[in-house]
């Protein structure tokens, strides 16, 4: 068999096996697309949506991620792909140590198709590991005063540098960001409204203690555009429900 053949049916066997990856893909991408709509066919619209809930299990919220072995998703799915549901259907988005471990395109891509799921005035809540206070922490005398550096099997770290290599490049991390980064990306997204926030804390009711993590040190709120009078309203609503809830609690 001459080079010239030889060399034709390798690339023929390469396109072969190209293409068949990618239908098998693009399969297995439908199927996940029909059980997840069957599955948040069960919740009432608007959704309230979990993105890369890991194990933590938000009652009332679908709950989304991507590894099969979670006990606590309704949903698996790929936040890469475009989520099998229309355009501003959603009140509110959340996800903590997700965005992290995306590519830049791929998290400003993420963050678009948050901004479309999102009805007028929905809210998305971004927690995630800060690079700035990474950074401040490599600048201490007490570098070492950091919570994940207390977990077993990181007591091999001996130096800022390999903190600071480890912080940024360990655990599938592809890109960390900084409160101006962060809120770079959102705007970038089409979201206008963004303010920071502490653990815990939000105006809005349902966004209220959600966080799971000691490292999540950046936090933020990114309102998508709407009639701009229904933001005060809702604000006053969750308002009156937070004061209500505290009186109940002092009966």
């Amino acid at each position: 068999m001459s080079y010239f053949i030889r060399r034709a049916i390798k690339k023929l066997v390469v396109t072969v096996y190209r293409h068949a990856t990618l239908w098998m893909d693009v399969q297995a991408t439908e199927r996940r697309r029909k059980a997840a709509r069957e599955r948040i066919g069960s919740f009432a619209p608007p959704y309230q949506l979990h993105f890369g809930c890991g194990n933590v299990r938000l009652e009332g919220w679908v709950n989304i991620d991507f590894n099969v072995s979670s006990r606590s998703c309704d949903v698996i799915w790929d936040v890469t792909k475009q989520f099998p549901l229309q355009d501003s259907c959603c009140r509110y988005i959340y996800h903590e140590h997700l965005l992290e471990h995306l590519s830049p395109e791929q998290g400003l891509a993420f963050l678009k198709e948050c901004h479309r799921l999102l009805q007028p005035c929905g809210v998305v809540r971004v927690a995630m590991p800060s690079l700035e206070y990474t950074v401040e922490k490599y600048q201490s005398a007490n570098w070492r005063d950091q919570e994940w550096l207390k977990w077993p099997g990181y007591q091999f770290i001996q130096t800022r540098a390999e903190m600071l290599n480890i912080g940024m490049r360990w655990w599938g991390h592809k890109w960390l960001y900084d409160s101006e980064e962060l809120e770079r990306r959102l705007r970038e997204a089409g979201f206008q409204n963004i303010s920071q926030r502490s653990p815990h804390e939000s105006a809005f009711t349902e966004l209220q203690r959600l966080e799971t993590r000691a490292d999540s040190r950046l936090i933020c709120e990114a309102i998508k555009s709407g009639l701009e009078s229904d933001i005060p309203v809702r604000l006053a609503k969750n308002a009156a429900r937070s004061i209500d809830t505290l009186d109940r609690g002092k009966q």
